[in-house]
This record gives C-alpha cells, structure tokens and sequence, in this order.
C-alpha cells in the first residue's frame, strides 16, 4: 500500500495504511477525508468510514455543536488546507441534510 500497491490502489502514506490495517484488525471505523486515495481500500477491506463532515455533522444532529461552532471548525480546517468536500459546515449540511 505504501510502495508498490496492486494495480488500481493508489500509494498512500505510512499513517494511512495504519490507520487501515488496525481499522480491518479490530473491527473499526477508518477516518480519513482522503477519499480518492483510499476508497479502494474501504471497499477492498469493507471498512466503515467516516470524513470529517460525517462526524461534525453527527455532533449537530446531535445537539453537541452549533451550526455556527462547526463553521468554525471548518473554517480552521480549510485554512490548514485540508479538502473536506465543501466551502462552509453550512453548506455540507444542506448538502447531507438526509444522510443521518
């Protein structure tokens, strides 16, 4: 996974690929918002896999966090350049409004 993969899988990085293997060990959840990278594993796998806007919205429809304390979560992310799929927490809950 991390040198040579199989033909269709991506390399991915040492924390990824162990964050896969103990996630497969012992029955886990794999949190990544890697997705491009990893989703053949998922499936290899049949992992459970959760993004970051799965948890925060989670919270929110649990009453944990605020629409307003999840943008703000968010805002931080994406200013440490990380993808999570939409502009704004905002925008991710309308966008998934009927997952949960």
């Amino acid at each position: 996974m991390t040198k040579r993969p199989e033909r269709g899988y991506k390399i991915i990085g040492k924390g990824e690929a162990a964050s896969i293997v103990l996630a497969k060990k012992h029955e886990g959840i794999l949190g990544s918002n890697n997705l491009k990278d990893i989703s053949n594993y998922v499936n290899l796998f049949s992992l459970k896999h959760l993004t970051t806007g799965d948890i925060l919205l989670e919270a929110y429809d649990k009453n944990i966090i605020t629409e307003k304390e999840g943008n703000e979560i968010w805002r931080k992310m994406i200013n440490k350049k990380r993808k999570l799929g939409a502009s704004s927490f905002t925008e991710y809950i309308k966008n998934n409004a009927l997952k949960y």
